[in-house]
């Protein structure tokens, strides 16, 4: 039997051509996988870059995101709104609406707005959610029609009127931070004879330079035109505009002490800029804008509201008086001291002083009328009598003007307060009331010293006439008028009758609410000092103006600040560190 190889049957052998057409598929499979991923790489930095530019939050408010857009935005129209707000104080320099120096207070105002525009940006659209989220809540809404009416307001350039104007600031002992019922009563009288001139013809020019102390006296009182939103004195401005033409006010006391007299010598009708809303239509855009006019419309309605129920009729009111001991008088809670001082200084120049050889002759001159005058001073025995001699010299040959010209006192003043040797000469030592202390020589000159006593730190204080005033027999308006450093210290701290809403605190407002008549608080520590309150009188009785005009200004903030206080809201420090 012969063996045979069996044939390899459907078995053929591979080419090279063939590897190579595969080795090649395998290439380019390989480089479109490459070509792939690096799109999407590419694609996903892109996405992600767009996101981090525009969408980004930077900031929430109770879980709802501001993105970075909607800040640029925001801060689009703010500087648009600064940009015409520019345009318009220039237009009204231009057309002597104006005066210089009024325009630029205005235009350096609103520079300061473009230096913080992002920042403010950023509050207002926080502002804007909170103010939305409780919007329903108080009924209130935002209709396209309110929209146009705001933005048609917007565009509408106020009424203006050009006002002469007398202030009369009552004057302030040095020390003190606010004037003694004698010198309101001077201030009041100064005004009411400037008003009493103006009245019986004389020209508004010659009155204002005779009894004006505000800086437009120099112009004969033309204070520029006025716009019913400025905020130098809301019941000034208010009478103002209730003023025909060349018409006067009455004297009108300021919230901050002083009184105004205006007059009106013109008066530009309130007038719409046809330029405006095409304007906002280039820049950023109508919808952008009635968007950002949205909280503004509903902060309006909800203070409309809120004013209408505080003021609908007689309201329960305390009758309450206060003692109020300044936090910022005390040098970290230091001791204070009152004293009153006369400075001889070398060639009679404090300020040049400390440039002069201490071997030069002024030196020993100006010390020789120093150690004369504490001589004098000291052989007065009587305390009474040294210190009305003490205050006859001070005005007579202190060179310290500012001083000398109320008797030398220094009022109530801190270790800080005071050049080193001064402090260590007052603070050092035991002295009682009328003693003389120095000469002691600084680097202004040599100073005689009249010691009139010392008190305690802020806090101390505070509590130990919180003691005091719950005494039985005590006489608080008394313990107030020789003590407080309140605005109403002269009238024994009356605050008079308060109404819901009157003051801007809450804090406050609970403190004298909660109160019964004839009840004395316990003490509150606010940012300003230590306040002690006390209630003479409850009852229901109508509103003055003065109430309702406060009622008026508060009432928005307080409702507000509670709402935005209890809001969880976070701001991404990182992206809005990486600027717009």
């Amino acid at each position: 039997m012969t063996l045979r190889a069996r044939p390899t049957a459907g078995r053929s052998r591979r080419s090279s051509h063939d590897n190579e057409a595969r080795q090649k598929l395998y290439v380019t499979i390989g480089f479109i996988a490459v070509i792939v991923i690096a799109v999407g790489i590419l694609a996903g930095s892109v996405v992600v870059s767009w996101y981090n530019d525009h969408l980004k939050p930077v900031a929430h408010v109770d879980g709802t995101a501001i993105t970075r857009d909607q800040w640029l935005e925001r801060t689009k129209i703010e500087l648009f709104r600064i940009g015409e707000g520019e345009k318009r104080v220039r237009e009204s320099l231009a057309a002597g609406q104006v005066g210089q120096d009024i325009a630029s207070q205005q235009l350096e105002l609103l520079d300061q707005q473009r230096q913080q525009v992002t920042q403010g940006a950023l509050e207002g659209l926080i502002d804007a959610l909170v103010i939305e989220k409780y919007a329903a809540a108080e009924g209130v809404s935002a209709s396209d029609a309110d929209l146009e009416a705001a933005l048609k307001k917007e565009s509408s350039q106020p009424e203006l009127r050009q006002t002469l104007a007398i202030f009369v600031r009552p004057d302030v002992d040095a020390g003190a931070d606010f004037p003694s019922q004698a010198q309101r009563d001077a201030g009041k009288a100064k005004a009411e004879q400037a008003l009493a001139e103006l009245k019986a013809g004389k020209d508004f020019a010659a009155v204002a330079k005779q009894y004006s102390n505000d800086a437009s006296k120099e112009q004969g009182g033309d204070f520029g035109s006025l716009a019913d939103t400025n905020p130098t004195d809301r019941a000034w401005v208010k009478a103002v505009f209730a003023l025909p033409l060349d018409g006067t006010t009455e004297v009108i006391e300021g919230a901050d002490g002083t009184f105004r007299i205006g007059r009106v010598t013109e008066i530009t009708p309130a007038k719409e800029d046809a330029a405006f809303r095409a304007a906002v239509e280039q820049g950023p855009g109508l919808e952008a804008y009635k968007t950002y006019l949205t909280a503004q419309v509903l902060q309006e309605k909800i203070t409309e509201k809120l004013v209408a129920l505080a003021t609908a009729g007689p309201v329960e009111q305390v009758h309450a008086y206060e003692i109020l001991i300044d936090k910022g008088s005390g040098d970290a809670g230091g001791q204070e001291v009152r004293a009153s001082h006369i400075l001889y200084s070398p060639q009679d120049d404090p300020g040049g002083a400390s440039a002069l050889p201490t071997d030069d002759p002024a030196w020993a001159d100006s010390q020789q009328q120093a150690d004369a005058a504490a001589a004098k001073l000291r052989a007065i025995a009587d305390v009474a009598e040294r210190e009305a001699e003490f205050a006859t010299l001070a005005k007579a040959e202190s060179d310290d003007t500012g001083s000398g010209a109320t008797g030398g006192d220094l009022g109530w003043f801190t270790r800080g307060a005071m050049v080193q040797e001064f402090a260590d000469a007052i603070f050092e030592g035991t002295h009682g009331k009328g003693d003389i202390v120095g000469p002691v020589k600084s680097q202004f000159g040599w100073h005689v010293i009249l010691f009139d006593r010392f008190r305690p730190a802020p806090k101390q204080r505070a509590a130990e006439l919180l003691v005091k005033v719950n005494e039985p027999g005590a006489d608080f308006a008394a313990i107030a008028k020789e003590e407080s450093d309140g605005l109403e210290a002269a009238k024994g701290g009356d605050l008079g009758w308060i109404a819901p809403g009157q003051s801007s605190d809450p804090t406050i407002e609970e403190a004298l609410f909660t109160l019964q008549a004839g009840q004395i608080g316990e003490g509150l520590e606010l940012g300003d000092g230590f306040h002690i309150y006390k209630v003479v009188g409850r009852e229901t009785r109508p509103l003055d103006p003065e109430q309702i005009n406060r009622i008026q200004l508060n009432a928005f903030t307080l409702w507000f600040a509670p709402k935005k206080g209890a809001a969880v809201i976070t701001r991404d420090d990182a992206a809005l560190g990486s600027g717009l």
